[in-house]
Formats: structure tokens, C-alpha cells, sequence
């Protein structure tokens, strides 16, 4: 059975507390994620859901209140017994194929599939390497052009409290011997420093690419 499977061979492998370490899978029509854990203990799924709308900042979000594995797949409920209904998917995807309306904000939206972490990362950007925002919800991609060796950096952070977010992709970018410096269509510059352990940190961000109550500054860890 899938269920087995999933639970078994993927999950239960790696608790080692009374719940696993969540298992996070990407958003791959948005921007988002859902978290994944079992209890080593009873069995149950435990399920968290956040995706935002980046032009309006809005939210869906959910947190499972009880589920139920099937054989083909989850099934929870919110607070107010609200259903959602999670089916298993290729190469261990999840697909949400139901999700409370009441829960999303206005063009919200949190029905498709998501993707293992890895797998989301290497759709996302193929030759991109991927960092991941070490203060907060987010991450930065750097690529190198193989023709020029021009650097591209892309940066999108969250705050998950309100929605909004912090959004660039660079027009232009120039190394330097203490990092990367990018510019913004009017001319702004972001700063990203060489940190170590092969991290990046944001060392200046123009405040008018974000939303309120969040910051795009700080260290990024190259993802693993």
C-alpha cells in the first residue's frame, strides 16, 4: 500500500523523538510549503500548510487539528472540522485536492501538488544554487551564467504573521572580491557579502521591495 510505503520506509525511518522531524514539501505552483510529521508513538499525521499570494501578500494557512491515513492518502481537519484532503503523489509528491476556503485569504490558494524538498529545488533552478534565509522564511538563488560568468540572484522572503514579503531579481550583478553587488530596475543596490561556510548575507536591501514587518537581510545557508 502507498500509505505503508510512505509512512513506513520514508518517515518512520527518520524519528527519533516522540515525532519525526517534519518532512517539508515545496509549493510547486506558488509560493509555499507543507510539513509533514508522525508520531513514532500512535502513528498520526500532523500537518501544517502556508502558501501566500506575492501580489497581495494574502495567506492560506492550516494546521491539522487530527488526520487520518487512508490508502491513498491524508485526511484533516481544522479547528471547526473544516476538511482537507491530501493524496499521495508520483516520486512521493503530495497533492492537496481539498482545502477550507475559510482559510485563505482572497486569491489565496493551496490545492496542488508539492514536492520533496530536493526535488522542488532542483524544478525550481536546475544550475542554481540555493540558500536558505537563516532568520526567517525565505531563500536566495544565485546562478552563474556558463557563457559570461555574470552571477543572477534572485531573493524572496515571508513573514508568515501577516503575509508579506520581500521580492528581487537581479538586472544586473557584478563580483566582487567581498561578494555581490545587484541593482534593482531603478538603480538600487542589494548587497550580499561573502559569510562563512560558503553562506551569503544580505548586507543592504531596498526597504521599498518589501511589505511590511519583513526583512530580506541577514545570512543565507547553502542548502544542503
Amino acid at each position: 500500500m502507498r500509505a505503508s510505503l510512505l509512512v513506513g520506509a520514508v518517515l518512520l525511518s527518520t524519528c527519533l523523538a516522540p515525532w519525526c522531524s517534519a518532512q517539508v514539501y515545496q509549493y510547486t505552483e506558488g509560493e509555499g510549503q507543507l510539513e509533514l510529521e508522525i508520531s513514532e508513538e500512535s502513528g498520526d499525521p500532523l500537518i501544517q500548510i502556508f502558501t501566500v499570494n506575492p501580489n497581495n501578500g494574502h495567506t492560506c494557512e492550516f494546521e491539522s487539528q487530527g488526520c487520518n491515513l487512508t490508502d491513498t492518502g491524508i485526511t484533516c481537519y481544522s479547528e471547526d472540522d473544516a476538511p482537507l484532503q491530501i493524496e499521495y503523489g508520483p516520486n512521493d509528491s503530495l497533492k492537496v485536492t481539498e482545502f477550507p476556503s475559510e482559510l485563505c485569504g482572497m486569491n489565496g490558494n493551496a490545492l496542488g501538488v508539492y514536492a520533496p524538498q530536493a526535488e522542488a529545488d532542483a524544478a525550481l533552478a536546475s544550475n542554481a544554487t540555493i540558500y536558505t534565509y537563516t532568520e526567517g522564511e525565505g531563500r536566495l538563488e544565485l546562478e552563474v551564467s556558463e557563457e559570461t560568468g555574470d552571477p543572477f540572484i534572485q531573493i524572496f522572503t515571508v513573514n508568515p504573521n501577516n503575509g508579506h514579503t520581500c521580492e528581487f531579481e537581479s538586472q544586473g550583478c557584478n563580483l566582487t572580491d567581498n561578494g555581490i553587488t545587484c541593482y534593482t530596475e531603478d538603480g538600487s543596490p542589494v548587497q550580499i557579502d561573502y559569510g562563512p561556510n560558503n553562506s551569503l548575507k544580505v548586507t543592504a536591501f531596498p526597504s521599498e521591495l518589501c511589505g511590511a514587518g519583513v526583512s530580506a537581510q541577514g545570512m543565507y545557508k547553502k542548502a544542503q
